[in-house]
């Protein structure tokens, strides 16, 4: 009997029985704001659609088989093992850049190359330098792959990473009524909004039709830069890291109170700044004040949230643990699922990614350890500060990692360099 084809499987997706649908739509709660554009994704199967402001979108409900899909994270890598040489194909759900990258078992760099990618599924060839395993990763915007390979050459190569080509998918023109996204019960969909410069997150578990009323709140930095945020119990949080500032090289001291707002990027890239936010003193954050709930770096109408704020979020988005349990009080590791319930779906090394349940998208930005002027754990950690002082020393901070499924509540020094959120005024 004949195998099918990946792609065959793919495709049997069309199979899919439909249940009863589910009508999504939206309006601005504030009549002096349009709604320009709406990203949709289904959070289980990475699928997206784009919707204009005015349009509807259908959750189209299925059973039999959910688990496949065209912009699924799923790609192949072949031969595996191999003699030194290998080809991975995987598929890109919206035009991005793509970091590739080889790793030995011990988690060293080898080899690594950035592709600007269009919608679509795209092949690269990988030279592996001889006999051994390695992690070959691609890190995208809709999602992380990650492969073990083993390579049984006993000559010695260069590391590289090729692109070899691929199929762009084109652009198809539909009607209002064809905008649909699969959907089966118990799946988390997340509304990216837009109107003018803000972004406004939604995510919801819907069961029955209904019209969101979306509200926007603006969210600008010092440098202009527009942020997303999302509403998580009755607080507003930025939905990304804060990235504000001029870079100063480790090399060249440490930010200082000289009216210019300051920041170290991972290992001195800005790339990482742009992707996964500035690392920030306390001080400099604070803006060289010890008041708690300060404005510090944060957009006008935003400040720093306090150690009290945090616990709030803490049990809007835990399981077993709701705000106010005596639990959030206790230093560090604690919380059932809200460390990975916090974490985004994408970015965290060897599919540690988290649920991002309610929007906030806590990324792996790493650390600076102030006393030793080096940066580590990118893409494994994401510590935030909280405007709240221990002592003249510390201050409390947030914490969340790979394989622990809670949040880490402990008092860091003020000279090390770590991310930052802000929360909207009340």
């Amino acid at each position: 009997m004949k195998k099918l084809s990946p792609f065959v499987l793919l495709c049997v997706v069309v199979l899919k029985l439909t249940a009863q649908d589910i009508t999504i739509s939206f309006q601005p709660k504030e009549a002096v704001n349009t709604i320009d554009s709406i990203w949709v994704t289904n959070q289980r199967t990475n699928e997206k659609v784009k919707l204009l402001g005015h349009e509807t979108l259908t959750l189209t409900k299925v059973t039999g088989i959910t688990d496949l899909s065209f912009t699924s994270e799923k790609g192949y890598l072949y031969p595996n093992p191999c003699h030194g040489e290998a080809q991975v194909s995987f598929s890109t759900s919206l035009n991005q850049e793509v970091v590739l990258g080889v790793y030995n078992i011990s988690g060293q760099l080898l080899s690594l190359e950035r592709k600007y990618l269009t919608l679509g599924q795209h092949k690269f060839h990988i030279t592996f330098p001889g006999t051994g395993l390695f992690i070959f990763s691609v890190f995208k915007d809709d999602g992380l792959l990650s492969f073990k390979v083993a390579s049984m050459d006993s000559e010695v190569h260069n590391c590289n990473i090729e692109y070899s080509g691929g199929d762009i998918l084109k652009s198809i023109k539909r009607a209002t009524a064809d905008i649909t996204l699969g959907y089966a019960e118990g799946d988390n969909i997340l509304y990216s909004i837009f109107s003018n410069k803000n972004n406004t997150i939604i995510t919801d578990f819907p069961t029955v039709s209904k019209i969101y009323s979306v509200e926007f709140h603006e969210c600008i930095d010092p440098d202009n830069k527009s942020y997303r945020i999302g509403k998580i119990g009755n607080q507003w949080w930025m939905a990304e890291n804060l990235n504000v500032g001029t870079m100063v090289h480790e090399a060249y001291g440490n930010p200082t109170d000289n009216g210019i707002i300051e920041k170290w990027c991972y290992n001195n890239e800005p790339d990482s700044c742009s992707k996964y936010g500035g690392l920030y003193r306390w001080d400099e954050m604070m803006q060289y004040t010890t008041q708690q709930g300060t404005r510090g770096i944060c957009p006008p109408g935003w400040h720093i949230p306090t150690d009290e704020e945090w616990k709030v979020l803490e049990g809007a988005v835990d399981s077993q643990y709701g705000i106010g349990n005596t639990t959030w009080d206790n230093i560090g590791w604690r919380g059932s699922d809200a460390g990975t319930n916090l974490k985004s779906r994408s970015g965290w090394m060897q599919d540690y990614n988290g649920k991002d349940l309610l929007g906030f998208s806590g990324q792996p930005g790493g650390k600076r350890i102030g006393a030793l002027s080096l940066s580590v754990q990118i893409r494994e950690l994401g510590i935030w500060w909280t405007s709240t002082e221990y002592n003249d020393g510390y201050a409390w901070a947030r914490a969340v990692t790979t394989d622990i499924l809670g949040v880490n509540r402990y008092r860091w020094q003020k000279g090390d360099g770590y991310s930052v959120r802000c929360l909207r005024n009340e």
